[in-house]
Order: structure tokens, then sequence, then C-alpha cells
């Protein structure tokens, strides 16, 4: 939340805030000061979860921060509340690459959850494989850590032409409790067209060896096309197969 955004707030709002983000302060403070509190925890949190995360999470909290900035920038004839008081997870597909996941949690879970000793809140990302409920096989599980504010993350997903589905999990210790599961989402298998007619044989494999692939076959043996030279190839040649 920007300074400004802050600054609109009330005494007991912001108050409120730094609760959430778990800011100390004396009950006597004044605004201004409390302000600079909850900005330099923010800050001291960004920094904290940048140093942990790897690339890939890095850049899904770059693009919700670009999301949430332009939501505050927008403008609105109605506000929608910020919880359904519900315990539930969605997971959509964005592209084949990414998909997106948006929560809401119980009042009284939300309570709960503050009242457990060094608790901590995290995504469980599964491959599934098999078509039935009974038949399902969850595979190949990554964790991305969230605060208890979080409502919505950006995934990377490792593979293309996979299901995936997640679970919200607060772990204290050794014990894991489920807080709630989401739908499955099938990522689209991508495969790579080095015949288009808008460019040449010799001009789309330098196109790759710049990227680190050498030939159009590596492709499939790297397990997903590199994030980093999906913006050098026009999307002609990427197709969605399945």
């Amino acid at each position: 939340m920007t300074k400004e955004k802050l600054q609109e707030l009330t005494l007991e709002a912001l108050r409120e805030v730094a609760r959430s983000e778990e800011v100390l302060f004396d009950p006597g403070i004044n605004r201004e000061t409390l302000i600079e509190l909850i900005l330099e925890e923010e800050e001291e949190e960004k920094t904290d979860r940048q140093s942990t995360n790897n690339a890939a999470m890095r850049v899904s909290e770059k693009k919700f921060e670009n999301i949430k900035d332009e939501a505050e920038t927008g403008s609105s004839d109605f506000e929608l509340p910020e919880s359904y008081n519900e315990t539930k997870i969605k997971l959509l597909l964005r592209d084949p690459l990414w998909a997106f996941s948006y929560w809401d949690l119980k009042e009284s879970d939300i309570e709960k959850i503050e009242n457990l000793p060094d608790c901590t809140l995290f995504l469980r990302v599964y491959q599934v494989n098999g078509g039935k409920e009974a038949g399902r096989r969850r595979t190949e599980p990554f964790e991305i850590p969230v605060k208890l504010t979080d409502r919505r993350w950006y995934i990377n997903l490792p593979k293309t032409g996979l299901k995936y589905e997640l679970q919200l999990i607060v772990r204290t210790g050794d014990e894991e409790k489920v807080l709630c599961k989401s739908n499955a989402v099938e990522s689209p298998t991508i495969s790579i067209n080095p015949t288009a007619d808008s460019i040449s044989d010799e001009q789309f494999r330098t196109i790759l060896s710049v990227s680190g692939l050498e030939d159009p076959d590596d492709f499939s043996e790297k397990g997903g096309i590199p994030q980093r030279i999906i913006s050098l190839l026009d999307t002609h040649y990427l197709h969605l197969q399945g």
C-alpha cells in the first residue's frame, strides 16, 4: 500500500493495518509515525521475501504488484467487498506457463491462524495425474509461502501439457492443516513450428541459438519453453496442442 493511500485512512484503520502487518506500536502513537512504521515493515517484508524466493516467484510477485498498482489507480462506481467470509480457493489458467490463484478465508479461520504459535501459511502446487477422483494422483508438489493478508498469487507452471491444482495450507511445527483445495486446470502443450512461411529456417535457428536452444528438438528435452525466448519468438510459431 502506498503512503498516499495510507494517509487517506483513519487512525483506527491504520491501527488495523498495522496489526495485520504485525507492526508493534504505542497506543498513543500519531498518524504520521504509524504510517512510517507500516511502510518500513512492508519494505522489510518485501526484501526478506525477495531474498528467499526463487526467480519464478519473484516474477510472480512483480506481476501481482503491477495488478495491485493498477487497481489502486483505477476508478469504479462501486467497491467490491474485501472478503465474502468463506474459506475457498480458485485456480485459473493465464497461459500455458502461468496460472493465477485467488482465495478467501473466514473470519473464524483467520482468528484461529492468528492464535497459532509460529505458524506459516503457504500454497502447495501439485501436478495431477489420472481422471476420476479415486484414481487421481498428486505428484511433484512445490510450495509458495504467502502471508495471512495475501489473497491472490501468480504461479509459474514448471511444465506444459499437465494438469495442476493447489491447496492452501497452514503449518505449525510438524502439523499441517489443509484449509481449502482448488479446482484443477490443464496447461496445453506448446510446440515450436520452424516451417512458417514468414521466416526462413536460418533466421529461426538463429533465434533458437540466441535463446540457448541449438535445435528445435531441444525444446521437448528441456521440459518446457524457457521464459527468456517467448519475447523473441513470434506467436505465429507457438502452437497449443490438445
